[in-house]
């Protein structure tokens, strides 16, 4: 528990439980190996958890900004990630999304750092997500940057408001519903 700036930084691989509070500020934890969270932590502040692999089976409640980044490895979320409007940035070179992102005023950023192929829908290969774990995602706008996107089943998101997909290249060979508006930007 803190009121100013909690951090940690330059360690191995990190397991955290309990509970990680601070009042007054950010919680950035910035490990060399792989980080494993399974601690309620929030903050006034940003909330930053960074590792070469990244599992959140905890909660990470935020007033500001919520950065998890896995580099390019496993980014796997069975906890809940709530926001109040600020950003909500995802990165990793595969996702696993089980459990809730909650930013409905805000928005969420997937960006896949593989720069391999993405599927959507069966979330088959590649940096897959399923339409159950786009659907876990419920948020103002979702924000998806990709590299080349197949469609490879049906998505019917219904979690979010508006919805952006920035990619080299998409193939869409299935339905692809969305209630809010869709933006697909391919620069390939």
């Amino acid at each position: 528990t803190g009121a100013g700036h909690i951090a940690l930084a330059n360690l191995g691989n990190v397991s955290t439980s309990g509970t990680i509070a601070n009042s007054g500020g950010d919680v950035v934890l910035n490990v060399t190996g792989s980080l494993t969270n399974a601690a309620a932590l929030s903050a006034s502040g940003a909330v930053g958890l960074f590792g070469t692999g990244l599992t959140n089976t905890g909660s990470v409640t935020a007033s500001g900004a919520i950065t998890l980044d896995a580099d390019t490895a496993l980014l796997t979320n069975a906890g809940t990630v709530s926001a109040s409007g600020a950003q909500v940035n995802l990165y990793g070179g595969v996702m696993n999304i089980t459990g809730p992102v909650n930013n409905p005023t805000g928005a969420v950023v997937l960006n896949n750092t593989s720069g391999g192929l993405v599927t959507m829908g069966a979330g088959g290969s590649g940096f897959g997500l399923s339409n159950a774990e786009l659907n876990n995602i419920n948020a103002a706008s979702l924000i998806f940057n990709a590299s080349p996107i197949t469609v490879d089943c049906a998505v019917n998101l219904n979690t979010v408001g508006a919805f952006t997909i920035n990619a080299t290249s998409m193939a869409i060979d299935n339905d692809f519903i969305t209630l809010g508006t869709l933006d697909i930007n391919c620069s390939g």
